[in-house]
């Protein structure tokens, strides 16, 4: 936890320095219980964005793409920081039940619906989450990011404005309301996900 807090630390400066960061909707973060953080995901520095905006939270477990864990540098990374493969191999199962645990416990959950980078639709795994667990569903919206660092570049554009505008959030009595079905919930989430990240 004091590498994850370290490191997030020492992310804000640099955003900051850099890409001139900002974050607007901070009042939309709330200081406790169980919440599902979901953003866009159009560039690398995406997750880094995300999880400075969450600085006043505890440490997030984010699920990430299980390619991430056979790089030596950003695998190492990724599990100091506690991630966890979010598909591959049977994981998705595995990590939609630790997740559950982790919202159960008060904890919060961030992942990027789209399934990865700059990817068309929404995977619905994180509204099955938040019914599941009665947590919070945030939206995130990252915008300056993808102009920052386009996918396939490995060097980004400096002094590149990144901001994050954080929505209101959706409680998951708005996502299931009574008397519809979990995969109900679900198609309902992924719609109000779409037009809060702007996809």
């Amino acid at each position: 936890m004091l590498f994850y807090k370290s490191m997030r630390l020492l992310t804000w400066v640099l955003l900051k320095v850099f890409f001139r960061f900002k974050v607007t909707g901070k009042e939309h973060i709330p200081a406790q219980g169980p919440l599902v953080v979901v953003a866009n995901h159009e560039s690398f520095l995406d997750p880094f964005a995300v999880g400075v905006a969450l600085i006043k939270r505890p440490p997030a477990t984010f699920l990430a793409a299980p390619w991430l864990y056979d790089k030596p540098i950003a695998g190492g990374f990724a599990r100091r920081v506690g991630t966890m493969p979010a598909y591959g191999d049977g994981q998705e199962v595995t990590a939609l039940r630790e997740s559950i645990r982790i919202l159960q416990r008060g904890g919060t959950v961030a992942l990027f619906p789209q399934g990865g980078i700059a990817r068309d639709g929404i995977a619905g795994g994180a509204v099955f989450m938040a019914v599941k667990s009665q947590a919070l569903l945030l939206p995130m919206r990252v915008t300056g990011a993808a102009k920052a660092l386009p996918l396939k570049r490995w060097w980004p554009s400096l002094f590149t404005k990144i901001e994050v505008s954080v929505q209101p959030p959706i409680a998951a009595s708005v996502l299931h309301p009574k008397g519809t079905s979990t995969s109900e919930a679900v198609e309902r989430g992924a719609g109000l996900l779409a037009l809060a990240l702007g996809l």
